[in-house]
């Protein structure tokens, strides 16, 4: 049930809607890389302006063509992120009435909150990869690599991008948004909140679009087209959402229709040779509309969407986790069967997903939720250290972020 205009407010809890999305995108990225694996370097032709079914290289790669596009659940993570990250400054906004403080002790509690968040489990997943995949880590070149993950600064670099563990690129980029968000902070302060989320993703469209094709070489060309403002668009869509949503702005009339109709706008692109490149600045759209159906659906959660939630909650270590899984699919082809694409994509990828699932609710039960924990406990002793009121009371935000 939607909630008619003026009577959904945010709820206090947990959004667990959100963490229903979280489980949609660590699924739709499992299934890409099994695809991949399945498929590896394979891509449906072109036939003239339209992709040429008849050519792909197995039925399978028909059957399970939609597996192609799970590639979308790592935007689908940024839209996820802009929206629980602006929430978050939203409601400290409206709590600060309460007490004394400036936008800049949010973002001081924000990059506290977020380093403990992230960063201790990145680098045991860094860690383990290294030991895992590299043999001589007294190699100079080796040391480099590892610094510069550990920097994660890793999505610059052409070498590096891949290097380690094939996912780690999007954990950078998603730091790096971090880092500029006291820009949305700032522009949104100066000129209001519609005008800066219509300047800032249009900067975002235009920035991708025209300043690394301005260099030559192609490492800074590289490196230009993966900054953060090259992310933004996704990103801030999702926080746009959360400011319609926090200011009780009404629903978008027909919100649903319109989910539909961008997904089908999406879907006629990338069919199209023309426009398929651009199918995909579409796909974030899509998603903020999701969230906008999620947050406002005020029903309880069915037994299928609660078998769902560990999944959603748990979806951080299972993308930090996940890559190594694929390592054992040369090692299934060898000792048990041939490959075999239908199997592969049925039977061994929903087996190797679980087998992933059972550590990684690990990993999030005790790494993730234990160095948050450790985190609240520091801000405490550093309110306390502090002889100036400089540490407010450290809120966790109910969608995790």
């Amino acid at each position: 049930m939607i909630a008619p205009p003026g009577e959904m407010q945010p709820p206090p809890g947990h959004l667990q809607r959100v963490d229903l999305l979280r489980a949609l995108a660590i699924c739709m990225v499992f299934c890409f890389h099994g695809f991949e694996a399945t498929f590896p370097g394979s891509d449906l032709p072109w036939g003239g302006n339209l992709h040429h079914f008849a050519a792909a290289v197995h039925p399978a790669y028909l059957t399970f063509y939609l597996f192609s596009f799970g590639k979308l659940g790592v935007p689908l993570f940024f839209v996820i992120s802009g929206f629980c990250i602006h929430l978050s400054y939203l409601k400290w906004e409206r709590r600060r009435a309460g007490w004394a403080g400036s936008s800049w002790q949010f973002i001081r509690e924000f990059y506290f909150r977020r380093f403990w968040r992230i960063y201790p489990v990145y680098l045991v997943a860094l860690a383990f990869f290294t030991w895992f995949g590299i043999s001589d880590l007294a190699n100079a070149k080796t040391l480099k690599l590892v610094v510069v993950h550990a920097a994660l600064l890793h999505n610059f670099s052409p070498g590096h991008f891949f290097a380690i563990n094939p996912a780690f690129w999007s954990i950078a980029v998603e730091w790096q948004l971090y880092l500029i968000y006291p820009l949305v902070v700032i522009v949104r302060r100066t000129v209001g909140a519609t005008p800066a989320f219509v300047f800032l993703i249009l900067f975002g469209i235009l920035y991708r679009a025209w300043v690394p094709g301005f260099v030559e070489n192609s490492n800074w060309h590289f490196a230009l087209s993966q900054m953060p403002f090259a992310y933004w668009p996704q990103w801030l869509i999702g926080a746009w959402v959360a400011e319609r949503w926090v200011t009780g702005q009404s629903p978008l009339r027909g919100v649903r229709i319109w989910t539909v109709a961008v997904l089908s706008i999406f879907a006629a692109m990338n069919q199209y040779q023309p426009t398929s490149a651009w199918s995909f600045e579409v796909a974030p759209l899509f998603f903020a509309l999701l969230i906008e159906v999620c947050i406002r659906n005020q029903r309880p959660l069915n037994h299928v969407e609660k078998a769902l939630l560990p999944i959603g909650l748990c979806s951080y270590s299972i993308y930090l986790f996940h890559c190594v899984i694929f390592q054992w699919f040369d090692w299934i082809h060898r000792h048990l069967y041939s490959a075999l694409p239908f199997v592969d994509l049925t039977i061994t990828l929903v087996a190797l997903f679980l087998l992933i699932l059972v550590p990684s609710w690990l990993s999030y039960r005790y790494l993730e939720l234990g160095s948050v924990q450790l985190g609240h406990w520091l801000w405490q002793r550093l309110r306390k250290a502090s002889p100036r009121p400089v540490f407010g009371p450290l809120a966790y935000s109910a969608s995790r972020e």
